[in-house]
């Protein structure tokens, strides 16, 4: 599965793609300008660098899709940030064991409270340091499940306490573009540069019924790194809040505003029936 950085060259917030240099992952460093481009080349040995001459992260994100249809086909691809740190993942000896007949999470289970004893955290368990290449197979193993199920778009959890991730799989879950995969030929377009994610996932349900998320894997990246689309704050005067009114607007009932410091929207339909009765209402079915 190819892999695409999406970067602007700058060293301090760049921790990505050195560990996957590292652990000799394959990936294509994404910049918008050629002087980005040879910034790169200055501090990575022989990066593979693609230029986008974009001139923000909705249009950079629209043209790797374009351009891994173009040049790949139909293969699904995985994108991420390069401000994260390190990946995790649920411990392997529970990442597999089934509990109660199903996938899940076992925070309350005999094997796990043995663990406790020893005063192991749950992040001992439950969000267990991996190297790039353990996550990429993982992160193969979901794209497979994406592509039999017919699923365009997936990711990874979004919050690290295993005690709100529940089941190995959710399908109504939001995506974030910090570690996501995409089917190139769904005719998905990223819009809103504040919540381009967010409204990516919405989009994604409406067309498609569903995404998929793999709660036993996680990320550490700093939250409003240097380089980024800025903070909180910052985010709300570039227009985030009239970007967040207007995917409620496009997708009236199934998303709303969420309340908290932090928050963005929240997804109002969680069932597969009653989002296709949504679906079917909003002429999406």
């Amino acid at each position: 599965m190819q892999l695409y950085v999406l970067s602007r060259a700058r060293a301090e917030r760049m921790h990505l793609p050195f560990i996957l240099n590292a652990d000799n992952v394959p990936f294509t460093l994404v910049v918008d300008t050629k002087e980005q481009a040879q910034e790169a080349k200055r501090l990575l040995p022989k990066p593979d660098v693609l230029v986008t001459h974009a001139k923000d992260i909705v249009e950079a994100r629209n043209f790797i899709t374009r351009y891994h249809l173009r040049t790949h086909g139909k293969k699904y691809y995985c994108g991420m940030d390069d401000n994260i740190r390190f990946f995790t993942m649920v411990m392997s000896r529970f990442r597999d064991a089934k509990y109660g007949g199903k996938n899940a999470l076992p925070t309350h289970s005999n094997e796990y409270y043995p663990l406790v004893a020893k005063n192991w955290s749950w992040r001992h368990v439950f969000n267990q340091q991996c190297t790039p290449k353990q996550y990429m197979r993982e992160l193969g193993n979901l794209c497979d499940k994406m592509v039999t199920e017919g699923i365009r778009y997936g990711g990874v959890a979004t919050m690290e306490n295993p005690f709100f991730r529940g089941t190995r799989y959710s399908y109504h879950r939001f995506v974030k573009s910090k570690v996501f995969i995409m089917d190139p030929t769904a005719g998905l377009e990223w819009k809103h540069t504040m919540c381009h994610d967010s409204h990516m996932t919405a989009l994604c349900i409406a067309r498609y019924g569903k995404v998929l998320v793999n709660n036993f894997m996680f990320y550490k990246a700093r939250w409003y790194e240097r380089g980024g689309l800025g903070s909180r704050e910052a985010r709300e005067a570039a227009g985030l809040l009239d970007q967040l009114e207007l995917c409620v607007k496009e997708f009236p009932g199934l998303v709303a505003l969420a309340s908290g410091k932090n928050s963005a929207l929240r997804i109002m339909r969680v069932t597969d029936a009653s989002i296709n009765r949504w679906r079917e209402e909003h002429l999406y079915l």
